[in-house]
């Protein structure tokens, strides 16, 4: 009897890890969408995820098989694909998804990283240009996460932070047909800052510093009264 327990126990468990479910363990962590930064792909070791924006998210179990991420949703509507699969490449921090089942989807995100504001970008930052009589573009980054960029009488607001070596800009606005979520390559050297465009390719902006505020007042250490 203790022999037959041993072999079952034995199979069980082998069992048990043959349907364990794959996971590639690049796939784990956060992922922002290229197209709007407020949604977001989590993927965790276990081979469970959820996915979508703060206001709307959904649940899913997950796993990969042949270079192909399979989502199973736990939740479908009617007539929306509860079994989805993906081919997926990753090049660096980039996650580019390719549908199996819709001709023509594909989908970008990059991976999340430590996320905040980047103090060094916190100003205003003009852009270098040529003809000294041209309206100045500016962006000024606020230590709150908020900002605005535009000349001086055309502007827009957006919320930013930055993961790495990225900045995402997630505008307030945008006009029918235009990227509401950004995001840049940015390279920061003293007074020197460049934007690289990582959804338009040849997209770069050169900006000068003016204006750098004091760092936010909860940084600095409390006195007590003498």
């Amino acid at each position: 009897m203790k022999k037959f327990f041993a072999i079952f126990s034995i199979l069980a468990i082998g069992f048990i890890a043959g349907c364990a479910a794959n996971i590639d363990e690049e796939l784990v962590g956060v992922w922002f969408w290229e197209a709007d930064s407020s949604m977001r792909y989590v993927l965790n070791e276990d081979g469970t995820g959820e996915r979508g924006f703060p206001y709307v998210i959904e649940t899913f179990t997950w796993e990969v098989e042949d270079d192909e991420l399979h989502i199973s949703r736990d939740a479908a509507s009617r007539g929306q694909v509860r079994n989805e699969v993906w081919e997926y490449s990753l090049d660096g921090d980039i996650l580019t998804l390719y549908s199996r089942q819709e001709y023509g989807v594909v989908l970008r995100y990059f991976a999340e990283g430590e996320a905040g504001q980047n103090a060094e970008l916190s100003g205003i930052w003009e852009r270098d240009q040529e003809d000294e009589l041209a309206l100045t573009f500016s962006y000024t980054f606020n230590h709150d996460g908020t900002g605005e960029r535009g000349f001086p009488d055309d502007t827009e607001t957006f919320t930013w932070f930055t993961s790495g070596e990225r900045l995402f800009i997630h505008r307030d606005t945008a006009e029918y047909g235009t990227i509401r979520g950004e995001i840049w390559a940015v390279t920061v050297y003293e007074d020197s800052l460049i934007l690289e465009n990582k959804q338009v390719d040849g997209v770069s902006r050169y900006y000068t510093n003016v204006y750098r505020p004091a760092p936010p007042e909860e940084n600095y250490p409390e006195h007590e009264d003498e």
